[in-house]
């Protein structure tokens, strides 16, 4: 009840050309940001640090707003806490992973999404899953980072999606092997499962 929880987009979800950053991400344990014109916020200590360093760019003919970019990154490097719990979105009706936040913000200018935290993975699915599973209006918003309120959550849903035990959210299959067999009593090791197995394969 204590954790925030926000949504996340890394990169458009549904554009091929940028499949590599989601891909990125997972592998290098980080989400990474956008927004902020390619500025390094490292030494930026409040917001109006942020407001001061975008305000001296030209924004004409730029597609998204300086105020945009202004949030985004207060919220990405101040508001965003140590074990604060991300949902990345798969476009708007899908999710694809959950972290949990375990650094502070950096910034990585060898990057084409220059502004970063470190994350855990806690599951990465294989196959998006259904906002609808965790929604109660069943669908995310397009903006790229915002705070998921939990009176619009399925927290219960959500705790047990994060209890389960498969980090990808899907079954394992598991192999028991059981060395000189023949040594021991088998309807003592195996109980009742010996009666399971077909006659031929016994």
């Amino acid at each position: 009840d204590k954790v925030q929880i926000w949504k996340m987009s890394l990169g458009h979800a549904k554009d091929p050309k940028e499949q590599y950053i989601y891909d990125d991400c997972i592998k290098g344990s980080f989400i990474a940001h956008g927004a902020g014109r390619g500025q390094n916020f490292t030494e930026c200590k409040n917001k109006n640090d942020i407001i001061n360093k975008l305000n001296g760019l030209d924004w004409n003919n730029w597609p998204s707003t300086i105020q945009y970019n202004i949030n985004q990154i207060y919220a990405f490097k101040y508001q965003m806490k140590l074990g604060d719990i991300v949902i990345i979105s798969d476009a708007n009706h899908e999710f694809r992973a959950i972290g949990k936040v375990t650094g502070d913000y950096f910034f990585d200018e060898s990057y084409v999404y220059k502004q970063k935290r470190p994350v855990r993975w806690l599951k990465i699915f294989d196959k998006s899953q259904s906002a609808e599973q965790i929604l109660k209006n069943v669908k995310f918003t397009h903006k790229t980072l915002y705070k998921l309120s939990h009176d619009k959550l399925k927290l219960d849903e959500l705790i047990k999606l994060l209890a389960s035990d498969s980090p990808a959210g899907n079954p394992k299959n598991y192999v028991l092997i059981i060395d000189e067999i023949n040594r021991g009593n088998i309807s003592k090791i195996l109980g009742e499962l010996i009666t399971l197995i077909e006659t031929d394969k016994r």
